[in-house]
C-alpha cells in the first residue's frame, strides 16, 4: 500500500471515482466534506429536521450530470442522520438490482438486517402482532414466522420476501399463498415501513443512488416500478423519506422517464423537492480539494501549507481543467498524487499536471473530452431549474479565514480574524465559524475574554 505519509497525509485523500467504498474506514469523514455547495448543504438538512419532526415530504429528487457529487449528498445525508438523529434509520442503497418492488424489498431487507441485524426483524414482528391493520394474507403470514423467531421459519420467510422462491411444502408450512409478487411486495415494504414508524417511532431515510440505471430495462417494467413507487410514497407518506439520485434523464426521458410514463408519480414530485446539483466555481473546486487535504493531513504536521505537496498554480489547474465537475477534479487530483509519490516529486506543480495529462490519456480520455451527448442534456436541464442552485460565497469566506489563520500561524483570537472578515457582520461571522467547527476545518477554544480559533 502506498505510504503517503511524505506528504504529511495518512492516505490519499481523493477517492478515484468520486467517493471511497462504502466499506472504507473514512468513508464517513469524507461523507461529511461536501464542499463549495453551503446552501445544498443547509437545505439537506432543513430535509432531515423536517423527516424527524414529521413535516417532510416523502420524496426528495437529487438531480446531476455524472461526477457532480449526488453520491456525496446521499452519503452525507446518511451519516448526518446517524450523528444527529435517534429517530431516523438511514439505508443507503448503490443502486437497485433490476425495476421491480421485490428488487426494493431485498435491498430494503438485506440493508436493514446488515446494518440492524435479523433480532430487529424479528422483534419488529413480534411488536407488530399488537397492532390493528389491514393488509394481504401474505405480509401477515410472513410476520407471524419473523415473529416466531423459530429459525425453520424465519430463514425460509425471509428467504421468500426477498423474490428467491420456495417450495409449496415451505409455503403451506408458512401459511404463503405463493412466491413474493409486485404487489405483495409493495404490501410487505409498505407495512414493514409503516411498523418501523407506528411501533418503533422511527422514520426511515431510504437514499437510493443511481436510480437512471433503470432506463434500461423495458417501458412495462419501468410502468410498473413507477407505480409502486406512487403507491408507497402514498402509503407511507408520514414515516419516511425517500431520495432518489440520479441523472436528469430519469425526468426527461421521452420513452421511459418518469414524466412520460407515469404522471401520477411526477406529480408527487414538487419542485420544491427537486434539487439540481449544478458544477462548482473554481473557488468551490479549490477549497474541495484544500479541504481533503486538511481533512487526511497527519495531525502532527497540519500546520504544513495547506495546499501541499500541490502548488497554488497546479490546484488552479485543476479546476480549470474539471470544469466545476468534482469528480473530475477528484481524479486528476487522486492520480496526480499517486504519480508524484512513486516517482518521488516532492511538489506537484502545474507543469507536473500537464504531463500526467500527456501520459494517462487513456485513463483520462473521459475526463479530456468536453461534454457531448450528457452535456448537451445537462446544458439543457440547466435552462429549466427546478430547484434552488447553491451559492458559493460562504465557501470564499472559510476559505478566506483558512489564508489569515495560515498567515497567524494556526491560531488567533476570533476578534482579530473578524476584523479582517468584513464581507459579513459579526452575528454573521461567529455563525460561519461555528459551521467550519463542525465540518472540522478548526476549533473554537473559550479563553477569558473571548475564543481562540485554531485551524486544524
Amino acid at each position: 500500500m502506498a505510504d503517503y505519509r511524505k506528504y504529511g497525509l495518512i492516505r490519499n485523500p481523493f477517492p478515484l471515482h468520486g467517493s471511497f467504498p462504502l466499506d472504507d474506514k473514512y468513508e464517513e469523514r469524507y461523507a461529511k466534506l461536501l464542499i463549495g455547495r453551503d446552501n445544498l448543504k443547509e437545505l439537506l438538512r432543513k430535509k432531515l429536521e423536517n423527516l424527524r419532526a414529521g413535516e417532510s415530504s416523502a420524496v426528495l429528487l437529487l438531480l446531476g450530470d455524472y461526477g457532480t457529487g449526488k453520491t456525496h449528498c446521499l452519503k452525507f445525508m446518511q451519516h448526518w442522520a446517524i450523528r444527529k438523529y435517534r429517530n431516523i434509520i438511514p439505508l443507503y442503497f448503490k443502486g437497485l438490482p433490476g425495476p421491480k418492488m421485490r428488487d426494493l424489498l431485498r435491498t430494503f431487507l438485506d440493508s436493514l438486517e446488515g446494518i440492524l441485524g435479523r433480532d430487529y426483524l424479528m422483534k419488529l414482528a413480534s411488536e407488530s402482532l399488537n397492532v390493528e391493520r389491514s393488509g394481504l394474507v401474505d405480509t401477515k403470514n410472513f410476520l407471524l414466522a419473523l415473529a416466531s423467531k423459530n429459525r425453520s421459519k424465519v430463514i425460509p420467510a425471509l428467504r421468500w420476501a426477498k423474490g428467491y422462491g420456495l417450495s409449496d411444502q415451505m409455503r403451506e408450512k408458512l401459511g404463503l399463498v405463493s412466491d413474493l409478487d409486485e404487489s405483495v411486495a409493495r404490501d410487505v415494504l409498505s407495512t414493514l415501513l409503516e411498523i418501523i414508524w407506528e411501533v418503533r417511532g422511527t422514520k426511515t431515510l431510504l437514499l437510493i443512488d443511481e436510480v437512471e440505471e433503470l432506463l434500461k430495462y423495458d417501458q412495462e417494467d419501468l410502468y410498473d416500478f413507477y407505480s409502486g413507487l406512487r403507491n408507497l410514497i402514498d402509503t407511507v407518506s408520514t414515516g419516511m423519506m425517500m431520495v432518489l439520485a440520479s441523472t436528469p434523464s430519469l425526468l426527461r426521458d421521452e420513452e421511459k422517464g418518469i414524466a412520460a410514463l407515469n404522471p401520477a408519480l411526477n406529480s408527487r414530485i414538487s419542485d420544491e423537492n427537486t434539487i439540481i446539483l449544478s458544477p462548482l466555481d473554481s473557488i468551490g473546486i479549490r477549497a474541495m480539494i484544500i479541504s481533503y487535504l486538511r481533512e487526511f493531513r497527519i495531525p502532527s504536521v497540519k500546520k504544513l501549507m495547506s495546499t501541499y505537496p500541490f502548488t497554488e498554480e497546479a490546484i488552479n489547474l485543476i479546476a480549470d481543467l474539471s470544469r466545476g465537475i468534482p469528480r473530475n477534479a477528484l481524479m486528476l487530483a487522486s492520480i496526480a498524487l499517486r504519480e508524484a509519490l512513486s516517482k518521488g516529486k516532492k511538489q506537484i506543480d502545474d507543469a507536473f499536471i500537464r504531463t500526467i495529462l500527456e501520459l494517462r490519456k487513456d485513463e483520462l480520455a473521459d475526463f479530456l473530452l468536453e461534454f457531448k451527448g450528457e452535456g448537451e442534456e445537462r446544458r439543457d436541464f440547466k435552462e429549466k431549474p427546478v430547484g434552488p442552485a447553491p451559492v458559493d460565497e460562504r465557501t470564499a469566506l472559510k476559505v478566506k479565514v483558512i489564508k489569515i489563520l495560515e498567515e497567524l500561524g494556526g491560531v488567533s483570537p476570533r476578534s482579530r480574524i473578524q476584523q479582517r472578515v468584513k464581507e459579513i457582520s459579526r452575528k454573521k461571522f461567529y455563525r460561519l465559524l461555528e459551521e467550519m467547527r463542525d465540518e472540522g476545518m478548526i476549533d473554537l477554544i473559550k479563553v477569558r475574554g473571548g475564543y481562540r480559533v485554531v485551524l486544524k
